[in-house]
């Protein structure tokens, strides 16, 4: 959710003037608009989730700064206890001094890591007599990105060289992005099962899951990563709807939140929107009744982040290619 994408969202720069594909795109696009516009949901609730928030608890991955440093301190300033993951010691320190909310050694891309950190989360839900209500999966790197943006801060991203990243750096990229969601979900279901209101996942994804391309090869592993993301919540989602439905249990929401450019220190070439409003949209979907399989919080080159995902994902392959 960083950098800067160059969108040309008009039909004039296509040299195709064959009336059957124009036609097909202008339907493409008014129907995306209207479906969309009816799908859209309000802004986040203004309403106090207080009463909700004094008996559930809410854990965040990667917690320490930009997004997750944002989302706890607002989720603890509005009355939910919030732990939050950090892979080192001074920021656990630190945390803890602070004490506004509550540090948990886990660095997502280790296994001996979890088995801990849930005891050291179930143990504090214990002595408080509280129940963990969501799992916000934010974690993620962008390796790739902080290359490209340092090209376009110092103004040689033309120099850039078009080429893949090192299979170890997406190693990286996959082992945090992906498989770090999987091992957080897979540790903490169990406290959420135990949740009477119904649990709770929102992985925090990205426009880049349904824009791939805009930025060369050099941004496919993130891209990827993302785009892996788009899968796991939609499976993750489905699968607890039919477990719900079979066997009567308390459901467990799935919710993708998929970002625009962030202000954020991850992002310091092309932030647009304040995290502020991300932690808004994370704390709507973890105290809706019903929340919304996907949020799209933020804008992009001034586009609404829903439009743009949307364009992209309705569009005619022909079409989405153009626009970038």
């Amino acid at each position: 959710n960083m950098l800067f994408l160059v969108l040309p969202m008009t039909l004039d720069q296509s040299t195709d003037t064959n009336p059957v594909k124009m036609v097909t795109a202008a339907a493409c696009i008014t129907v995306t608009l209207v479906a969309w516009f009816f799908a859209i949901p309000g802004g986040p609730s203004r309403t106090s989730n207080a009463a909700l928030a004094r008996e559930l608890a809410v854990l965040i991955t990667g917690g320490g700064a930009g997004i997750g440093k944002t989302t706890a301190l607002y989720l603890a300033s509005r009355g939910w206890t919030v732990f939050v993951t950090v892979r080192k010691q001074t920021q656990f320190e630190a945390i803890e001094s602070e004490g506004k909310v509550i540090p948990v050694m886990m660095d997502v891309t280790n296994d001996d890591h979890a088995g801990p950190a849930v005891e050291r989360v179930r143990s504090v839900l214990k002595n408080r007599d509280l129940s963990l209500k969501a799992v916000v999966c934010n974690a993620g790197i962008n390796p790739e990105g902080d290359v490209l943006a340092k090209a376009y801060m110092d103004g040689t991203q033309d120099k850039v060289e078009q080429v893949l990243a090192d299979p170890a750096v997406s190693e990286r990229v996959f082992s945090t992005n992906v498989i770090g969601v999987f091992r957080t979900i897979r540790a903490f279901l169990p406290l959420l099962r135990e949740s009477e209101s119904g649990g709770r996942i929102l992985i925090i994804g990205s426009y880049f899951g349904s824009i791939a391309g805009a930025l060369g090869l050099p941004h496919l592993a993130y891209e990827a990563s993302k785009h892996a993301l788009e899968g796991i919540a939609d499976g993750m989602r489905r699968s607890f709807q039919v477990e719900q439905k079979q066997n009567q249990k308390n459901l467990i929401g799935v919710s993708l939140i998929k970002p625009g450019n962030i202000k954020t220190a991850m992002n310091p070439a092309a932030g647009e929107t304040e995290p502020e409003v991300v932690a808004e949209t994370i704390e709507d979907a973890i105290a809706s009744a019903h929340p919304l399989p996907r949020y799209y919080p933020g804008t992009v080159q001034k586009f609404p982040t829903w439009l743009l995902c949307a364009v992209f994902a309705h569009a005619p392959t022909w079409l989405s290619d153009r626009l970038l």
